[in-house]
């Protein structure tokens, strides 16, 4: 079993370069935070084109909410 199976099941089906686009992503666009209390992982990036939201969307799912 690779590490990235061991980390996750769904990142064990998520494709290399879906994960180097999104890392490249996150570097440059966002921030990603975790809330100690619930557990969860925020993802946080100020866009003018949705569609780099929806690709992250589509690879690891979540929502999108506009502020």
């Amino acid at each position: 079993m690779t590490l990235r199976e061991q980390a996750s099941p769904m990142l064990a089906m998520v494709s290399l370069a879906d994960l180097k686009w999104a890392a490249g992503f996150i570097e440059g666009e966002g921030v990603v935070y975790a809330k100690k209390k619930s557990g969860t992982f925020i993802l946080a990036a100020n866009q003018v084109e949705r569609w780099p939201l929806d690709q992250l969307q589509s690879v690891f799912g979540g929502s999108i909410y506009r502020r």
